[in-house]
C-alpha cells in the first residue's frame, strides 16, 4: 500500500510524457486502469502523473470544504 505524509496530498497534472518511475504510486501492480493516469483511460484524454505536493488546512484534522 501507498502512505501519504502528512501535510502532503497526491494530485494529478498534466504531461506530454509519463514516466510510472516518478509516480507515487509505481510500485503497485496494474495500477493504470484503477488511477488513470493514460490518455486513453481518462474521460479528458490528457496524460498525467501523480505528484506529491505541499497541502495545509487551515483547520487541522478536518477536510477542505469546496
Amino acid at each position: 500500500m501507498f502512505e501519504i505524509p502528512l501535510n502532503k496530498a497526491i494530485v494529478p497534472v498534466e504531461v506530454k510524457y509519463r514516466d510510472c518511475r516518478k509516480c507515487p504510486f509505481f510500485k503497485l501492480r496494474d495500477c493504470g486502469p484503477q488511477i488513470a493516469c493514460a490518455a486513453g483511460q481518462r474521460k479528458d484524454g490528457k496524460n498525467v502523473m501523480f505528484m506529491l505536493v505541499d497541502w495545509s488546512n487551515d483547520k487541522e484534522g478536518q477536510c477542505a470544504e469546496n
